[in-house]
C-alpha cells in the first residue's frame, strides 16, 4: 500500500503509521488548522462586539422591554451572546458583555449590569 502525505500528497516512505513526509509538512498542516480556528474565534468576537455596540446605542439606564424583531432590524445577532441561564419554562437569561437580556417569546427585556454587581438585574 502506497501512503501519501496528508499535507502535500507526496509519497511517504518509512514507518507505516507516518502521516507526513517531513516536519515542514507536519508544521504547515497543524498551523493551517490553528489559523482556521482563530478566524472562527475572531468572527465570533466581532459579532459579540457588534451586539454590544447596538445595545450601547439604546442608552439603557433602567431595564427596557422591546420586541426581538426591533433588535434584529438593528443588526443584532442572537449568536453573539456570551452567557446563558434558563430562568423558567418561558424565559432564558443571556448576557452580552455588561448587558443582561431575558428572552420571553417574541420580546426581550434588556438591562445593563453595573460594575461590581454579583447578581443579575432581574
Amino acid at each position: 500500500m502506497i501512503k501519501t502525505c496528508i499535507a502535500c500528497n507526496r509519497r511517504i516512505s518509512g514507518r507505516t503509521d507516518k502521516k507526513f513526509c517531513n516536519n515542514s509538512c507536519k508544521n504547515d498542516y497543524h498551523n493551517s488548522k490553528k489559523i482556521k480556528l482563530g478566524q472562527k474565534e475572531s468572527q465570533y468576537l466581532s459579532t459579540m462586539r457588534k451586539n454590544r455596540m447596538i445595545l450601547e446605542k439604546l442608552d439603557i439606564i433602567e431595564p427596557i422591554e422591546t420586541p426581538v424583531s426591533y433588535l434584529e432590524n438593528l443588526g443584532f445577532d442572537q449568536y453573539g451572546l456570551n452567557g446563558l441561564k434558563v430562568i423558567d419554562d418561558n424565559s432564558v437569561l443571556t448576557t452580552c458583555y455588561d448587558y443582561a437580556l431575558v428572552l420571553r417569546e417574541d420580546k426581550v427585556l434588556i438591562s445593563k449590569i453595573k460594575p461590581g454587581d454579583t447578581k443579575m438585574p432581574f
